[in-house]
């Protein structure tokens, strides 16, 4: 491009650098279009939902065949097992986390360059993942030691650590490929891979921990690790169909990692304290006893398995909303209220399905009669699940709106309150319940706050929420 005019009275030519193309602008939607949006989050979130409780589902399985077939001390090892290969790799999900805002947000460019966005994030992923594994694998007497795991616990929690560590890099880079896909709106490819790997994982428990080779709890992270192999080149797979392959994978460059890190910052604060609160509570569950261990272990995974059907929900949030905040917005509006009143339906009947759950299948988990009194007699389980769902919508809507100072904020204080009452629960020997309660207070005081920002319209989110300006109306 160029442009004519007078420089010192003479005539010049001046060439202008082209301008950057601007990503489409957002157009008015009508009522057809409107009404279709609300068919795409179902058609988005329904999905999702298989996504989420896919994991947990498998690793109550795994409980149930260890459980069953190895005994009372061996479930309560995995309690510690799975607090360093699954919380610990929960401190690295502001990576996929970060990534869904990223690739939703480069979308309007084109495929290439949400390609190249999901290419750092998946760079980051292998180098972060590299260094876990190396962790997992000449660290772990050293982690167990720091969570005062029971001598006679030890042995079988630490095969299980290291056994899952060694693919801690491929189920690190899973999870971003994931987020990736899910950011451009496919949630039923993913999902696809996502049962495979399930099937899989269930069929190498029945092989490895019941026939024909009974390796327990080895058997049981055994079969995990393999269905994360298989996930992760599945995923890979589907990258390249959705036209979502970044061309190469390299160490990432300062620059390149400035988008990633400006989400990642804020979150890693955010999932650090969420991560010291379950690692406290484990603890805490970890001085009452063995038996009440092994039924920690069994009651923290149903919460997270049912917890998870407000995942979808909070996907759904991240990807739509984004483009919704920058502006004064009808559709924001009408978007949260379809997920209020989702969330409020999801979270009180998947919390009575919880209590049914426990009630009517305490057996499959353990033969041993106290263990299933405990898990009969934990009635905290359905209130913190339907807390977790409520808490994880308000979440995704918070971290579409990039309001990381007050979610750091509020997860601090709230985080800091619950440790200080599962030391009082310590030192006063208070019941399993009162763990469970502390985490269901934590919830509470994360919702209690966000709602209050959005009545009053503080915030982006509140703002977008609250505006009555003048919007262009629906077409009819």
């Amino acid at each position: 491009m160029y442009a004519t005019g007078l420089a010192g009275g003479k005539p010049c030519v001046r060439f202008l650098a082209p301008s950057p193309p601007r990503p489409p602008r957002p157009r008015v939607l009508r009522r057809a279009d409107a009404e279709f949006s609300k068919k795409e989050m179902l058609k988005f979130a329904i999905p999702a939902l298989g996504i989420s409780i896919a994991s947990p589902f498998m690793t109550n399985i795994d409980n149930a065949f260890v459980g069953r077939l190895s005994g009372t001390k061996a479930l309560a090892a995995m309690s510690p097992g799975s607090v360093l290969s699954d919380y610990i790799l929960y401190l690295f999900v502001f990576l996929p986390r970060a990534t869904t805002g990223l690739v939703a947000r480069a979308l309007p460019w084109g495929r290439p360059k949400a390609a190249q966005r999901l290419g750092t994030a998946l760079s980051t992923a292998l180098v972060l993942g590299t260094v876990l594994t190396a962790v997992y694998v000449f660290a772990t007497p050293l982690l167990l030691n720091l969570l005062d795991v029971a001598p006679e616990l030890r042995p079988g929690a630490g095969t299980y650590v290291r056994v899952r560590g060694l693919v801690a890099w491929a189920a690190l880079m899973q999870s971003v490929a994931l987020s990736g896909l899910l950011a451009a709106k496919d949630s039923l490819t993913p999902l696809k891979v996502v049962l495979f790997a399930a099937l899989l994982n269930l069929l190498g428990d029945f092989f490895l921990c019941a026939w024909p080779f009974h390796w327990g709890i080895f058997g049981a992270a055994l079969a995990t690790s393999i269905s994360t192999l298989m996930g992760f080149r599945m995923m890979w797979r589907a990258l390249r169909r959705n036209r979502l392959m970044p061309g190469h994978l390299s160490m990432p460059k300062r620059e390149e990692l400035q988008p990633l890190l400006e989400y990642a910052k804020p979150l890693s604060v955010v999932i650090l304290f969420r991560f010291m609160s379950l690692t406290f509570m484990a603890k805490c569950a970890g001085m009452m006893g063995t038996a009440v261990t092994a039924a920690y272990q069994v009651l923290a995974n149903v919460i997270v398995l049912f917890g998870l059907f407000g995942e979808p929900l909070s996907q759904t949030a991240q990807t739509m909303l984004p483009g919704l905040l920058d502006r004064p917005s009808r559709e924001a509006r009408e978007l949260m209220k379809n997920l209020a009143v989702v969330a409020l339906g999801i979270a009180g009947s998947v919390g009575l399905l919880s209590a049914v759950a426990l009630k009517a299948s305490a057996q499959l988990f353990t033969t041993d009669p106290q263990v299933q009194g405990i898990l009969r007699g934990t009635t905290m389980v359905p209130v913190t699940v339907a807390s977790l769902i409520l808490s994880q919508v308000c979440d995704g809507a918070m971290l579409a709106a990039r309001e990381f100072p007050l979610v750091i904020k509020i997860t601090v204080v709230a985080t800091s309150f619950q440790v200080l009452l599962l030391m009082a629960a310590t030192h006063f020997n208070w019941s399993l319940e009162a763990v469970f309660l502390s985490l269901s207070i934590r919830y509470w005081l994360f919702l209690a706050i966000v709602c209050w920002r959005c009545l009053t319209g503080c915030g982006a989110l509140g703002r977008a929420l609250q505006s009555r300006q003048r919007e262009p109306a629906l077409e009819r």
